[in-house]
């Protein structure tokens, strides 16, 4: 009975792995799509009004969702430290402990923060234009990399979890 159950957890785990890799692969794009989001509030928001950067950054923390609103709350706390840091080091470190982000997507938002309340609203726009648009070219990369990997991911986890079944009864 105990080689059984024993047989059984490893062929589950085998298939959990092939879903987890699937999931992380939805979970990068999903994430891409979200700050994608967010830099598009704060493109609108700098664009309307360009309230203080305090101020903007408590506004979109809470019309973001996800991961952006991370990146917005953990940009506001690095404000509160510019007796310590700049404002673009306190944004790097905020970009460098989000999840679910790759480097070439981490050097984009890293990019941006040295922008970011450093000039005016025109070229703050403009970054984050530019910053948007190339997040979107990672989401779409990441999604098509979702739709043709994420499949395959889960077949060999069910099929390394069938192999094992077979091999160990």
């Amino acid at each position: 009975m105990k080689r059984l159950l024993g047989i059984c957890m490893l062929a589950g785990c085998a298939a959990w792995t092939g879903f987890r890799a699937a999931r992380d692969l939805r979970r990068r794009e999903r994430t891409l799509g979200e700050l994608e989001q967010g830099l598009a509030l704060l493109s609108r928001e700098l664009g309307l009004s360009a309230p203080p950067m305090d101020e903007l950054l408590a506004k979109l923390a809470g019309q973001s969702a996800g991961t952006a609103r991370t990146l917005f709350q953990e940009a506001g706390k690095a404000l509160e430290q510019l007796d310590v840091r700049s404002f673009s080091e306190g944004w790097a470190i905020v970009v460098q402990n989000l999840p679910d982000l790759q480097r070439d997507s981490r050097e984009v938002l890293v990019g941006l923060g040295q922008v970011l309340g450093s000039y005016g609203g025109g070229e703050q726009r403009q970054a984050l234009d530019a910053a948007r648009k190339e997040l979107g070219r990672l989401r779409e990369a990441a999604r098509a990399e979702w739709q043709r990997m994420g499949r395959v991911y889960q077949a060999m986890g069910l099929s390394g979890g069938a192999f094992f079944l077979i091999l160990l009864l």
